[in-house]
């Protein structure tokens, strides 16, 4: 029998969600929502009063968000996602949530390369992170070694990462 920890949320990680959302919501420029959105997720990360599982999910949106050359719309969408599940409190375990939070940032990308390093940061986050399950990271592992080698289109590794992520959001016992 596997146990896992289901996500602990706070009262602060949630405001703090909640204001980056409705600034995010408030901006007419994906540039302004982008930088809105990131700044709350870095607040959440570094806030003493939020918890490890509020910092792990704005550390994804963070970094989700953080590659040179994304639009600014896959940035601020992949961001708002992880604010949302904060803000929303996505129950499951930390593995389940990083992978939900993958899932909701793939959607709204319009760009394949964009939608690639999206999914493989949230591979990433479900290995690295100590309280995903073992088969979480195994899968994250397979995934993100399947598609983290040369000469595979975009949109063939976003989907192939985009599917192991249902699949991990899909083993919660």
């Amino acid at each position: 029998m596997i146990t896992l920890s289901t996500v602990q949320y706070s009262p602060v990680g949630a405001s703090l969600a909640r204001g980056a959302a409705r600034s995010y919501d408030a901006a007419d420029r994906w540039d302004d929502a982008d930088r809105f959105v990131g700044s709350g997720l870095q607040s959440i990360a570094a806030s003493p009063d939020t918890t490890s599982h509020e910092k792990a999910i704005a550390e994804l949106g963070w970094t989700m968000g953080n590659h040179s050359g994304m639009a600014y719309q896959n940035s601020a969408q992949a961001r708002y996602a992880a604010a949302q599940a904060i803000a929303s409190a996505c129950p499951g375990s930390i593995g389940h949530v990083l992978a939900q939070v993958g899932i909701d940032a793939y959607g709204p990308a319009n760009r394949w390369n964009d939608a690639d390093a999206i999914t493989g940061d949230a591979l990433l986050a479900i290995a690295d992170n100590p309280e995903s399950s073992a088969l979480q990271k195994q899968l994250a592992r397979s995934a993100w070694d399947q598609t983290n080698v040369g000469g595979i289109r975009y949109e063939n590794s976003a989907r192939t990462r985009y599917h192991a992520l249902q699949q991990i959001a899909q083993e919660e016992p």
